[in-house]
């Protein structure tokens, strides 16, 4: 099975990164034990009180983990809504009866059809954001530059994610060459436009934009942004026959001027990975996403509810002050 990209790889961390790494691994699992059996009941309370909405995303969860998720929220007295549910929430600017999850997908990976018969026994619907060339080719070009790291220019081999800081032009360029190395050589890890045309009919699922080949769009030009969507777009409408104008944006990474390119080419909303509830007062069209990370159980129910980074960000303050 082809491995997540989510941090380096072991072997890339010195014996002394591996103490650390484990050493913070342990200090988590017991801070976020903590928030979740003594704090986060307050923070549902107001959460359910004020009536709030959140919007949560993943990408590779495992039909356990999903499941496991979806029970908790739904024992907690949270109600699922759909993407389109909560667009007309926002222009509204209405109140509703209860506190609402919205729940997300990034990406489009192949396990994610397994969770078809969970979301089907919860009855929640769920968005996938479509990067169109993964969809295509089978991989994502993080995972290309990972496995074949050796292939890379030699300033990127010690680490891949250098290329994230590169023009998106000259990271396309080196990134071509991968794809055609793993052309029958690795196995699918997305889903194929096939698949995609079956998801894009089922009553709870709904299909939203991720650009084509999913990259750093700080890292492009107004152009190449504008040809992403549009290409996205384009590909998305004819594979499924719906059209969208919410973009998840790849790696959270944007600005103002980003967005101005996006509001220019029919991007009504953008889905980001920064923290928050939603605010429907807001002027700015962005729905901010709590992400599930690969992390245990009592740390993600705090992330989900933005009660994690709040309370981590607050620790850190004390250790700098401590130590400064």
């Amino acid at each position: 099975m082809v491995p997540h990209i989510y941090g380096p790889r072991i072997g890339q961390i010195s014996n002394e990164g591996k103490i650390i790494l484990k050493m913070k691994k342990v200090f988590k699992y017991i801070y976020a034990s903590y928030l979740f059996h003594l704090r986060l009941k307050k923070r549902i309370s107001y959460l359910k009180e004020t009536r709030s909405v959140i919007a949560i995303f993943d990408h590779d969860p495992s039909p356990q983990q999903f499941e496991k998720y979806i029970e908790w929220l739904l024992n907690k007295g949270f109600e699922f809504i759909s993407l389109s549910e909560l667009i007309v929430y926002l222009e509204n600017k209405t109140e509703l009866n209860s506190s609402k999850i919205c729940f997300t997908l990034d990406d489009g990976w192949r396990n994610n059809l397994k969770l078809l018969p969970i979301i089907e026994k919860y009855n929640i619907p769920v968005t996938i954001f479509i990067p169109t060339y993964a969809i295509e080719t089978g991989y994502f070009r993080d995972t290309l530059e990972q496995l074949f790291s050796g292939n890379l220019p030699v300033e990127y081999q010690s680490d891949f994610k250098k290329l994230y800081d590169i023009p998106n032009k000259e990271r396309k360029n080196i990134d071509e060459l991968l794809y055609e190395k793993a052309k029958g050589v690795l196995p699918r890890e997305a889903i194929s436009i096939n698949e995609l045309k079956l998801l894009s009919e089922h009553s709870l699922i709904s299909i939203g934009l991720h650009t084509h080949t999913h990259p750093v769009l700080l890292q492009c030009t107004d152009e190449e942004i504008k040809t992403e969507i549009n290409i996205n777009r384009k590909k998305l409408k004819e594979y499924t026959g719906n059209d969208s104008s919410v973009l998840a944006i790849p790696y959270g990474s944007y600005n103002e001027h980003t967005l101005q390119i996006l509001n220019k080419n029919r991007i009504n909303y953008i889905a980001t990975s920064v923290n928050g509830v939603i605010d429907p007062k807001s002027s700015k069209q962005v729905i901010p996403r709590n992400g599930i990370a690969r992390a245990s159980f009592y740390e993600n129910c705090c992330r989900m509810l933005d009660f994690w980074y709040p309370n981590t960000y607050k620790i850190k303050q004390k250790l700098n002050m401590s130590l400064s």
